[in-house]
Formats: C-alpha cells, sequence, structure tokens
C-alpha cells in the first residue's frame, strides 16, 4: 500500500500504519531546521503526476508514495540540491503564497524527518 504525505493547516497528516512520533525537543528542532538535506544517493526516484496528485516510485525500495503538491515540491527541490528546513520553507512560502511561520517550519520539518525515515533524503554531512 502507497505512503500518503500531506499538510494541513492542523500539522502534518499521513496515512500509514505507524503513528507520527511526538515532537522532538525545541534544540532537536533547531538542529534538524538548520541541518542541510539532500536527495539519498540511492533514490532513482521515478515521478508521476496525474490532475495534480503526486505518486513516486522509489526502485531502492520497491515503495510507491503519493505526495501532497507541497511535499512533492520539497522533494523536488532536495533533488535539485542540498537545503535546509528554512530555505525549504523560504521556497515553498514563496511557490505556495504561503505566510511564514513557526507551524510552517515545523510541518516541514516532520515531513523531511518523515522522508528521511524512508531513505528518500538523507543529512548533508559538515565536510560536503
Amino acid at each position: 500500500m502507497p505512503t500518503h504525505f500531506g499538510l494541513s493547516f492542523h500539522g502534518f497528516t499521513q496515512q500509514r500504519d505507524q503513528p507520527l512520533a511526538p515532537s522532538p525537543s525545541l534544540s532537536r528542532c533547531v538542529t534538524l531546521v538548520t541541518m542541510q538535506w539532500k536527495l539519498a544517493p540511492n533514490s532513482d526516484l521515478h515521478w508521476r503526476s496525474w490532475d495534480g496528485e503526486v505518486v513516486i516510485f522509489h526502485p531502492a525500495s520497491g515503495d510507491t508514495h503519493i505526495l501532497h503538491p507541497l511535499a512533492a515540491e520539497i522533494l523536488s527541490q532536495l533533488e535539485v540540491k542540498a537545503v535546509d528546513v528554512a530555505q525549504l520553507a523560504a521556497h515553498v512560502a514563496q511557490t505556495f503564497e504561503l505566510q511564514p511561520s513557526d507551524e510552517l517550519l515545523r510541518q516541514l520539518e516532520q515531513c523531511v524527518k518523515q522522508f528521511a525515515d524512508l531513505g528518500l533524503v538523507i543529512p548533508v554531512e559538515s565536510h560536503e
């Protein structure tokens, strides 16, 4: 069954068997927000889009994921270059005409964390 990614005004939502992890401590949030992320080296993603719905296939895992357009934009940005969550938030806010906010940062951080948990993205080492 494919994984669904979406964002809502009430926070990140996902439809999977596993519940979301509790929010990390403030210091961990700051670390995840300022850490740069990029697409994992083994993530030769196959993208398809129909009527505003985006589906990706990750050959390395054999998994298919259905992405909300905002989550798709996040992943497509990480496919282009390494960026931190604050940079993603600025890009997403401009692209989707959203107000930059702490809530947007939190949602994007959670999205990036879930992409990392799935092996789609990795943190960039400081020496890169």
